[in-house]
């Protein structure tokens, strides 16, 4: 083998080895933007970026990052913040991290109780049904007294006026909903 080949694989195979042994930093390859937007959409806190950049070396790029995860975060958080969302965020009993900007917000929590209100009337029609059962099963599986046997029967009668009232308000609820979010 010639020399000149030998100097030509050799300067090969280093400029190889070298690149294959520099890391590159994770955080070079993150799309800052993209996981800003996730978290906003998911309605993360402000310093959800922070535990992001833990998982990188020290960078002087940081600012950068910063400002590409937050533009995205905001852009997420266009889609989080919508009535909608918030409406849902209340029915499903998840607390809000006072994340929305301050032009998203009022409509956002407007409908955000909304939804934690009608969480609240399922609940209570859920314990009313539950009532309503037992006392079913004690009239069918006992023999009360005549007065006891009405005061139940009066008992289930306000309880069903109490679940058609609950009923009343929950689709009240649920049409103001529908009507707010399709304006």
């Amino acid at each position: 083998m010639s020399a000149l080949k030998f100097v030509v694989i050799f300067s090969c195979l280093l400029a190889f080895a070298s690149c294959s042994s520099q890391k590159t930093n994770p955080c070079e390859t993150k799309d800052w933007f993209e996981q800003g937007r996730i978290d906003g959409i998911r309605g993360d806190i402000a310093q959800r970026f922070q535990q992001h950049l833990n998982s990188c070396p020290e960078d002087p790029k940081k600012t950068r990052y910063q400002d590409l995860y937050h533009s995205g975060r905001s852009a997420g958080l266009t889609v989080y913040c919508q009535p909608s969302s918030g409406f849902e965020l209340g029915r499903s009993g998840t607390a809000y991290k006072d994340v929305c900007p301050t032009i998203l917000k009022a409509d956002f929590l407007r409908q955000y109780l909304k939804g934690q209100k009608v969480l609240e009337l399922e609940k209570e029609k859920a314990d009313l049904q539950n009532r309503k059962r037992e006392v079913k099963s004690i009239l069918d599986h006992s023999s009360p007294s005549a007065n006891v046997r009405k005061s139940y029967l009066i008992e289930l009668d306000s309880i069903e006026d109490e679940l058609q009232e609950g009923d009343r308000r929950m689709s009240r609820l649920l049409k103001e909903n529908k009507t707010s979010t399709v304006q």
